[in-house]
């Protein structure tokens, strides 16, 4: 009775690791510098693979996801507290990203993204 239950729960694990999914993005930084930047979509969260940043999901569909992460904290060695928020859309159909920022009203990187 266990090891079939233990069985089903292993399966049901692995499919759901499969299932998961992720945007490998790149944009470029200054004049000609490619960066590249892979997301992982959780159930709740957007995840930057290389920061593990958690920016909360506020839409995903077939057309578009989009996701937030909000800052409002003392940072090391300024007086002034830092606020703001980050927002990343994706566009699903066309892979067309924007990573936006808040802090200065323009945006932190536009590019392309291709889904694993």
């Amino acid at each position: 009775m266990i090891k079939p239950l233990l069985t089903g729960c292993a399966l049901l694990v692995c499919a759901s690791a499969e299932a998961a999914e992720v945007w490998n993005c790149t944009y470029i930084r200054g004049i000609n510098e490619a960066v590249l930047v892979r997301f992982e979509v959780s159930a709740r969260d957007l995840i930057d693979a290389g920061t593990q940043e958690r920016y909360r999901i506020l839409q995903n569909n077939e057309h578009n996801l989009i996701a937030t992460i909000s800052i409002s904290r003392n940072q090391e060695g300024q007086q002034e507290p830092a606020i703001g928020a980050l927002s990343l859309e994706i566009n699903k159909t066309t892979g067309e990203f924007w990573w936006k920022n808040t802090f200065a009203g323009v945006a932190r990187a536009h590019g392309r993204c291709l889904k694993e």
